[in-house]
């Protein structure tokens, strides 16, 4: 009786030493969108804040959803797949709670690169 309380004190210590490492984290935040959100994603930015603050058991989920390169038309026509994979993330990771959206990026490059923004007079780039 005397080993299996000192097993069961040993693997209670070990469940909380890896709690408070963050080895339970939970996905919490989805990311999607475009090479804004890539970056956002990739470069950890979400996790760098709540490690800052004090909260390390936040996981971040982006891999198939952050995607560098597409454009808000392809979001809205689910252009290969795109909504279908948030649907996919958000069914795979139930306990996702917000959802990060950056989409746009590339739309405005396109249109600054297609028309020369820096000729155009303030009023005509408001039209725009």
């Amino acid at each position: 009786m005397e080993y299996t309380g000192m097993m069961i004190r040993v693997a209670a210590l070990w469940a909380l030493a890896l709690a408070a490492c963050g080895a339970f984290a939970e996905p919490r935040i989805l990311v999607l969108g475009d090479s804004w959100a890539a970056g956002i994603f990739h470069f950890k930015a979400f996790e760098a804040v709540f490690e800052a603050r004090g909260v390390a058991d936040v996981e971040v989920v982006g891999e198939k959803t952050a995607l560098g390169g597409s454009r808000a038309d392809q979001w809205a026509e689910n252009h290969k797949g795109k909504l279908d994979l948030i649907a996919e993330e958000l069914a795979a990771h139930p306990t996702i709670d917000m959802v990060h959206i950056s989409i746009g990026g590339n739309d405005f490059l396109r249109f600054g690169l297609e028309n020369d923004l820096a000729a155009m007079d303030p009023a005509e780039r408001a039209k725009e």
